[in-house]
């Protein structure tokens, strides 16, 4: 088999698994739309002890609670709250619990919730009953981690009531073949190539470890952190064992740097404090001891990458598809309140960040480019690549990763010299970020308050800031929050920009250093000249006008191994030695 039907296969067979999924997803929800239909007789909450109280159970087929379609709970036994439910020509979607009008009653408690068919019960436990609570009106208190309602009686009017998911949504998490239908097609394919590169390929220690942690990626900080640590003590074994230490490297004294920067004028209280910003020493020490197959690799990256974005497509059409079912709305209103459905079609994975995990998506465009200019066969993958990660970008609604791709492409496809390319990039950066700053109002309230309340903060310690890890209290402080006439909720805990949070943490001093240090190295190394570190740089500034990416764990290691493999891309690669092989 040649090289370019192979690769034209690899596609096939990866688009077979997209259209197997989304078929298997449609037949479940109509499958369980169709038991609702048929067996379901209604919904009991479980108490503990003696509780008691008024309520009502409202039921809609749309978004909308109207006043006809509601239900009176019925006494059960062992404190059972029991609503059964009138037949109709329509499964009901949405589901509201109002707990009556009288400001004076307690603490409310649920233990847990059932959903009674004719011959059978699904129970759903405290845990997962209140991670399906959606909404609340503001006479109810909800703490989601403690697992409590209670009342706020001074609100005016007393209206105690809280939204859950839609019903059909409740029983398809529960229900055994959820994760077998979405991620059983693309098991078999990623078997299936894992048996052809094992047999084609000879992996060597290194080659496994750094796959590991690129399959790690969606998955908890635990085990990213494990792996990293991983190749790290791998690494200064064979510095070791070779006798070869490369501690001046400056790729690796880039990163230390970093790390030292943060540590003196961050000045950290506690180990905690600084944790996920170890990631920077853990990789000094891999880049200065470990020499990788960057091919091999960078390679494997892309082809993970397309296969997540694969998966998240076609969870994200599974999902449009069976939208009307399951919320009773037309597939245009999932547009049009994206952030409010988009986190359904990522609760599979363990790490969801739709805009951290679509600009790791964004870096295989980048590294894309020099493997096509080696192996033009390879256009079916880089096509079909383009594709999912565009449809990834627009289904989870990550703004600023549409315009992290456009610039990216703009540039791969214009033949610049390198100061000029630096030039124009700076301007199109700077011209994008004066506008947003202006008309974030227009675009973003939290964010528009978040900033307010920074930068009020910011002009009180402009030169040391607060220390590292200080955002979540500075932001909460009611003297900033009367300053900046907005009030932060509790559940943000940075200013959701890299640079106010650098600059609230640290100072100008601080976020200086860190500057120079990038511009030393850039100068040192020529690494200017790089389009690949050109636009790793850009792109990392784009998300840094609307994120906070280096405040958590995750993307920091991430960053961290794309930034190494971005400094090692050769001047010449080897052939594909992942399909040199049917």
């Amino acid at each position: 088999m040649t090289l370019k039907s192979n690769v034209c296969k690899q596609v096939y067979l990866l688009l077979g698994a997209m259209l197997l999924g989304v078929l298997l997803n449609i037949l479940l929800v109509r499958y369980i739309k169709h038991s609702v239909f048929s067996d379901f007789q209604g919904i009991a909450f479980y108490l503990p002890g003696n509780t008691v109280f008024k309520s009502t159970l409202y039921y809609s087929f749309s978004n909308e609670f109207l006043q006809e379609n509601k239900v009176s709970s019925e006494t059960g036994i062992n404190n059972e709250l029991y609503f059964k439910f009138p037949k109709t020509d329509i499964v009901p979607t949405n589901f509201r619990l109002d707990f009556g009008n009288d400001s004076s009653a307690s603490l409310v408690s649920i233990d847990s919730m059932g959903i009674i068919y004719s011959d059978k019960s699904i129970v759903i436990n405290q845990k997962e009953l209140f991670s399906h609570i959606i909404m609340n009106s503001a006479a109810i208190n909800l703490n989601k981690y403690e697992r409590t309602l209670g009342f706020n009686a001074l609100k005016s009017p007393f209206d105690p009531y809280i939204v859950f998911d839609p019903l059909i949504k409740i029983l398809l998490d529960y229900h055994p073949l959820k994760w077998v239908v979405l991620l059983g097609p693309f098991l078999i394919f990623i078997a299936f190539n894992l048996k052809r590169w094992s047999v084609t390929l000879k992996l060597s220690k290194v080659d496994v470890l750094f796959m590991a942690f690129i399959v790690c990626i969606p998955l908890k900080i635990a085990w990213t952190t494990f792996v990293t640590i991983l190749i790290c003590a791998y690494g200064i074994f064979l510095a070791i064992r070779e006798k070869k230490f490369d501690f001046k490297n400056n790729d690796a004294l880039l990163l230390l740097g970093f790390f030292l920067v943060l540590l003196i004028f961050g000045r950290p209280s506690s180990l905690k404090v600084i944790d996920h910003q170890l990631a920077f020493v853990l990789f000094y020490f891999i880049i200065a001891t470990i020499k990788w197959n960057w091919n091999r690799i960078s390679r494997f990256y892309i082809y993970f990458m397309l296969v997540l974005n694969a998966i998240i497509v076609t969870s994200g059409i599974g999902f449009l598809l069976s939208f009307h079912d399951v919320f009773g709305l037309e597939v245009s209103q999932y547009f049009f309140e994206i952030k409010t459905y988009s986190g359904n079609i990522r609760e599979w994975l363990y790490y969801d960040h739709a805009v951290f995990l679509t600009f790791f998506g964004l870096i295989g465009v980048v590294l894309l480019k020099d493997i096509v200019n080696l192996n033009r066969e390879n256009r079916g993958v880089v096509m079909a690549y383009h594709v999912l990660l565009l449809a990834t970008i627009l289904l989870v609604g990550a703004r600023i990763s549409l315009l992290i791709y456009g610039v990216f492409i703009i540039n791969l496809n214009l033949k610049i010299k390198p100061k000029l390319r630096l030039a124009s990039n700076t301007i199109v950066f700077l011209s994008i970020l004066l506008f947003l700053f202006k008309f974030i109002g227009s675009v973003d309230q939290n964010r528009l308050g978040l900033w307010s309340v920074t930068w009020q903060a910011i002009k009180e310690k402009p030169l040391l800031g607060y220390g590292l890890g200080s955002s979540d209290q500075i932001l909460h402080q009611e003297y900033f929050m009367k300053k900046a006439n907005t009030v932060i909720p509790e559940i943000l805990n940075h200013s959701h920009n890299q640079f106010l949070t650098v600059l609230l943490e640290i100072g100008f001093i601080g976020t200086s250093l860190l500057v120079i240090l990038i511009v030393v190295y850039l100068k040192r190394t020529g690494q200017y000249k790089s389009m690949p570190m050109v636009l790793f740089i850009f792109g990392l500034c784009y998300v840094f006008l609307t994120e906070s990416i280096l405040q958590t764990s995750k993307p920091l290691f991430v960053l961290c191994f794309l930034f190494a493999m971005i400094t090692k891309i050769p001047k010449s690669v080897i052939p594909n030695e992942l399909d040199s092989q049917a």
